[in-house]
């Protein structure tokens, strides 16, 4: 019969072996980071954004998934095009987000919202085309 310290002492360094494996397998793998990430984004917190009007991936697409909050689009991390300032033509809200974005920089002068689902084939529509600086992305259950 082994001793309460001995089986301890196994289990804790079978233990500490388990986590080890477990932490270098995971560290090993290199996945797309999105530029907020959080598991609200997986029950529909994003965005997609277009630098092109009708959803055109021609030129650049990225999904910021949220929720966040971004005073500048400048330097968007994860994002495959790290400045979106003044660069995007139309978008696609999340079925769980609702979208703010603001003119300016800073969530400063015209605002704009978007509810959750909405399609804006073309931002000039809302005369905001090329003209979004900092944004808001809020999870909507």
């Amino acid at each position: 019969m082994t001793k309460p310290r001995t089986r301890r002492r196994t289990f804790c360094t079978i233990a500490a072996l388990f986590l080890s494996i477990a932490y270098a397998a995971c560290s090993s793998h290199k996945a797309r980071i999105p530029a907020n990430p959080n598991p609200a984004s997986i029950d529909g917190c994003w965005v997609d954004v277009f630098d092109a009007d009708d959803f055109n991936g021609d030129k650049a697409h990225d999904r910021i998934a949220g929720p966040g909050e971004w005073s500048t689009l400048r330097d968007l991390p994860g994002a495959a095009k790290v400045d979106w300032a003044n660069k995007i033509d139309s978008l696609i809200v999340g079925p769980h987000a609702r979208l703010h974005v603001w003119k300016d920089e800073g969530f400063e002068s015209t605002h704009w919202e978007f509810g959750p689902k909405t399609q804006v084939a073309s931002l000039e529509k809302y005369n905001a085309g090329n003209q979004i600086e900092s944004m808001k992305l809020e999870y909507v259950p």
